[in-house]
């Protein structure tokens, strides 16, 4: 649950394993926005409703529910106040929608061809097992990125290392958003907006940080400090066991 304005709430209906699962778009969920003093719900839609996206995608600082008060929240980036990451969302939706369009037309290639035919068995087989675990369609892409919601108040960092407009790294190691990732050996690059292919800073989270050793999965989740160049990063040997180690991180 949480808050959109002070009258209304987007509330999310589904099983516990929605919020814990990678596979959130097997999953199936709900939202609606309740109107509290009316005890209305206004909206109700399904976890894959395009039209929900859509207001995300337009929207999405309307989600965050930030206090406009706090300068820091200023360098919170999203793809509704920040060019790069607008052109990041639009990329992966491109992407999405592209294999959306093959899957649509390999679908009607087997249709047309003898049920008993060599040709559809291998494409029927190549349709059901291999194109949906290498290939995201624009269905999952929709899932995934609603499975976000509702988003906590505290759940994004205003780091300003984190604003897309300074600085370009890869989230799927480490975002604005607070939630575990799985560790890497590789450190964390952020490069230069303003100065292209220059390599400000990393972060090593290695095996000389306590990470990971190939025998087992480890996970990591990073604290930025809101204004200070200091950040915690915490190694847990599983998502359900307190941290292994802490590390602080700092630019020299």
């Amino acid at each position: 649950v949480q808050f959109l304005d002070r009258h209304h709430l987007l509330i999310k209906f589904g099983s516990v394993d929605v919020g814990a699962s990678r596979n959130t778009d097997q999953l199936p969920a709900f939202f609606a926005v309740y109107n509290m003093e009316t005890t209305e719900i206004v909206a109700f839609y399904q976890n894959a409703a395009d039209e929900l996206y859509l207001l995300f995608e337009r929207f999405c600082d309307h989600f965050h529910a930030t206090s406009i008060n706090s300068m820091y929240m200023n360098f919170i980036s999203s793809h509704s106040n920040n060019i790069h990451a607008l052109d990041q969302l639009k990329s992966m939706k491109n992407k999405a929608n592209s294999v959306s369009q093959v899957l649509i037309s390999i679908s009607e290639v087997v249709t047309s061809l003898p049920f008993h035919s060599f040709l559809h068995s291998i494409l029927s087989l190549h349709l059901q097992f291999c194109m949906p675990n290498c290939l995201m369609t624009l269905l999952q892409f929709v899932k995934k990125m609603l499975s976000s919601l509702p988003l906590n108040c505290q759940s994004m960092s205003p780091s300003p290392y984190f604003d897309q407009s300074l600085f370009r790294f890869d989230e799927k190691l480490i975002s604005a958003t607070d939630r575990p990732r799985q560790l890497t050996d590789n450190p964390i690059r952020f490069i230069s907006r303003r100065q292209p292919n220059i390599l400000k800073f990393k972060i090593k989270t290695g095996p000389e940080f306590g990470g990971a050793d190939g025998r087992s999965k480890k996970y990591t989740h990073f604290l930025f400090h809101p204004a200070w160049p200091l950040a915690l990063s915490f190694i847990q040997p599983s998502l359900f066991l307190p941290p292994s180690a802490v590390n602080i991180h700092f630019r020299r």
